[in-house]
């Protein structure tokens, strides 16, 4: 028995209901798929009015609430014991991908983790396609809750944090927290492939806002463990130790301003530019709250 929970926001996706529904049914499942849409416009929402059978079951939130209300709204929800949760900006690129799921060892999660596909044709979307191809589907260290199975009773137990109401880091705060309680993350190959790309200023506005919510976690909220897990913040920490971060005082505005420049007229630079970008921008923030 099988509950399959997906986030949606302003990204129509048929296709990945389609798909999940398909290979439910071939797997002779009790199943059920919950959507919410979390405040989406009205003409990318509207289609989900469509998927009216006995398999799909709808919630409409009024307002956007952020992906940690979304979540633990649809584990609450959900009727089945088993909970597999899907971003709703997802491919399903496996055939086997609810069987693959089904018959792996069962850790107390099990995470399938993402890909990117093929390089885009038009420039405004290659940082973070590059950024994807290159860091992102390759990062296992960490957990990703785009794509993974867990029981309903373990998740009531550990949540997502619905203090987080920004863009960033909920999901890493979720693992770090399960293996607070002592639950074992498993990463298998059963990968979804991630669809929605943002524009080269899109995403170096999400970089900040998570970058934010970052900060804010660490030195606000007293997440100290996050500090030495993302590895950004664990770099920052290594550098404050050594002495070094009192140089990134010396215009820092005007060189974030310049890694930004750089990053949007060519967004084929390297990454280590996008690296030194958020490194400064995360020492601004972090910096901001000692006043």
């Amino acid at each position: 028995m099988l509950s399959i929970c997906i986030p949606h926001y302003n990204f129509p996706n048929p296709q990945l209901f389609a798909s999940l529904l398909a290979q439910c049914q071939s797997a002779g499942l009790a199943f059920e798929i919950l959507i919410a849409d979390d405040g989406s416009e009205n003409n990318k929402k509207r289609y989900l009015s469509d998927l009216n059978n006995q398999y799909f079951r709808i919630f409409l939130l009024e307002h956007n609430h952020g992906r940690s209300f979304t979540r633990n709204f649809l584990a609450e929800k959900a009727m089945f014991p088993t909970l597999l949760f899907s971003d709703g900006d997802a491919e399903i690129i496996s055939d086997d991908f609810i069987k693959i799921y089904l018959t792996a060892k069962q850790a107390d999660i099990v995470a399938g983790g993402r890909i990117y596909g093929a390089k885009p044709t038009s420039k405004d979307y290659l940082l973070h396609w590059r950024y994807g191809t290159q860091i992102e589907q390759n990062a296992n260290a960490q957990f990703q809750s785009n794509n993974f199975i867990i029981k309903k009773d373990l998740f009531k137990t550990v949540k997502f944090d619905e203090n987080i109401k920004t863009y960033g880091y909920e999901d890493v705060l979720f693992g770090l927290e399960a293996q607070k309680q002592g639950f074992k993350i498993q990463q298998i190959n059963n990968p979804v492939k991630h669809l929605q790309l943002k524009t080269n200023q899109q995403f170096l506005d999400d970089t900040d806002e998570a970058l934010q919510t970052l900060a804010k976690l660490i030195y606000n909220q007293g997440e100290f463990k996050l500090a030495t897990e993302v590895r950004l913040s664990a770099k920052y920490c290594w550098l404050k130790n050594r002495g070094v971060t009192p140089f990134f005082n010396i215009g820092t505005h005007l060189i974030l301003a310049n890694l930004r420049k750089a990053l949007l007229k060519n967004p084929e630079s390297p990454l280590w530019i996008l690296a030194l970008y958020k490194l400064y921008r995360f020492h601004a923030l972090a910096e901001s709250y000692k006043e």
